[in-house]
């Protein structure tokens, strides 16, 4: 089963609100979520926050199903350390995590970050 997914969509369509609303059905469902600019506008180096957004959820021992998602994710492709670390996080993902990302910019991705599997 797919694990990771990007929503593609014109602005105002409720991709953020179907993620928020889906994940909230669960109990045992932890979201982390952040929009891209917050990301790119800490002051730490955006790669290793992001293997920090990724990490966060896991350590919640209750969580039976972890979600990160990035909201605005195209704001991310501008950082030229983080498609890279994207990748490598999408492909060691643990088995009971997934990431959802929205865009409305779906040209602006390149393909290894759009390819299946």
């Amino acid at each position: 089963l797919p694990r990771a997914f990007l929503l593609t969509g014109p602005p105002g369509v409720g991709k953020t609100h179907a993620v928020r609303t889906a994940m909230n059905l669960s109990p045992h469902t932890t979201l982390q979520s952040i929009r891209a600019s917050e990301l790119l506008s800490s002051h730490t180096n955006p790669a290793i926050a992001l293997t920090k957004l990724f990490s966060a959820p896991s350590s919640k021992s209750h969580c039976h199903l972890c979600c990160v998602f990035i909201d605005e994710c195209d704001a991310l492709l501008s950082h030229p350390a983080i498609p890279p670390a994207l990748a490598t996080l999408l492909d060691n993902l643990p088995p009971n995590f997934i990431v959802i990302a929205a865009t409305n910019r779906i040209d602006a991705f390149p393909s290894f970050l759009t390819r299946p599997g």
